[in-house]
């Protein structure tokens, strides 16, 4: 399995519905619907390969199943390019993953520094404790090259703890 793969599969509970949106080089956006996260994580990768994808995003909540039929060429678990609607958020079934993104205050287009990053790394280590100490779900951890990203999922069995105005 390949580590794109693990991540869905982590995001992605299962039945979930998620979109997923290849963008490439020459203006061309690609979509599709998916509730299996390993077809999910074969096709943004054969994208960058074959359709020439520079970036792809994925919705980060389920969608409703009856919009599934409303995105991309109306085919589950494949995309098509130039889809002629993507997802919405009233299309939203519900919260499904909270993302914390940390990334140092830099002029747009340069990289962290090695300063810089170990700084956002000492920010995400004191966040990640202290929704641990509060009872959160345990999230993963994930370097983004200029920060980190702590993706925590979450359900209808295991809600967020409430922060209460201690935060």
């Amino acid at each position: 399995m390949t580590r794109a793969e693990e991540f869905l599969r982590y995001v992605s509970g299962p039945g979930e519905i998620r979109e997923l949106r290849l963008f490439t080089s020459n203006g061309y956006i690609w979509a599709g619907t998916f509730d299996d996260p390993e077809r999910m994580a074969r096709h943004a990768l054969a994208a960058q390969n074959h359709y020439g994808a520079t970036a792809a995003y994925f919705t980060l909540n389920s969608i409703r199943p009856e919009d599934a039929a409303l995105i991309g060429d109306q085919q589950m678990n494949r995309v098509s390019m130039r889809p002629r609607r993507t997802t919405r958020d009233a299309q939203v079934l519900r919260r499904d993953l909270y993302l914390i993104d940390i990334d140092p205050v830099r002029p747009s287009g340069t990289c962290s520094t090695d300063e810089e990053k170990a700084a956002a790394f000492e920010v995400i280590t004191q966040i990640r404790a202290y929704l641990s100490e509060r009872g959160w779900p345990e999230p993963i951890f994930i370097e983004s090259g200029n920060g980190y990203h702590l993706p925590i999922r979450v359900t209808d069995a295991a809600p967020p703890p409430v922060l209460g105005a201690s935060c």
